[in-house]
């Protein structure tokens, strides 16, 4: 807590407030700059980027890999479930926490997350089983969750990567 102007503020509470509003606003704006050729381009926040390790304590959704550094670098993505350049969703719900590695995967259809948050993994793998990063060892695994239920990754948006991305 800190005083400021006379009145008693809590600095934990107020930046909980704050994250929550950024956390559920109903849609991210994002400014649209014409240009003179066919593109659009979009600036984004950084929020989202930001948010979504923070939601899962920089911890990978599937391998319960956890890393942090003291120099405040992130070592774990935050990835859209239906990619951005489809519904421009920069919601939690659209996002879960993925190293790297998996979370290529993920955007390549070789894992997916079914109705029960568990890993489904592609039959088009090719890999060692014995390797000790195998995907294949991830499959039927619970994947991890934040700990609100209103940020949990969309059942919808879950569906629309399995029906659409998904390499069964």
């Amino acid at each position: 807590m800190r005083i400021y102007g006379g009145v008693l503020v809590r600095i934990n509470s107020f930046y909980h407030e704050v994250q929550s509003l950024v956390l559920n606003e109903p849609e991210a704006q994002y400014k649209h700059i014409s240009i003179q050729t066919e593109e659009d381009v979009f600036v984004r926040s950084g929020l989202f980027k930001r948010y979504i390790p923070q939601l899962y304590q920089d911890t990978c959704a599937m391998t319960g890999m956890r890393m942090r550094s003291t120099f405040k670098y992130n070592f774990i993505d935050a990835c859209h479930i239906v990619p951005f350049a489809v519904t421009h969703d920069d919601k939690v719900t659209n996002g879960i926490a993925l190293c790297p590695n998996l979370h290529r995967a993920f955007d390549r259809g070789l894992v997916s997350i079914d109705e029960s948050y568990t890993i489904m993994v592609s039959d088009h793998i090719d890999e060692l089983e014995d390797h000790p990063y195998s995907l294949l060892k991830l499959k039927g695994r619970e994947i991890s969750l934040p700990i609100t239920q209103s940020y949990y990754p969309s059942q919808q948006n879950l569906a629309w990567h399995r029906e659409n991305i998904f390499k069964e």
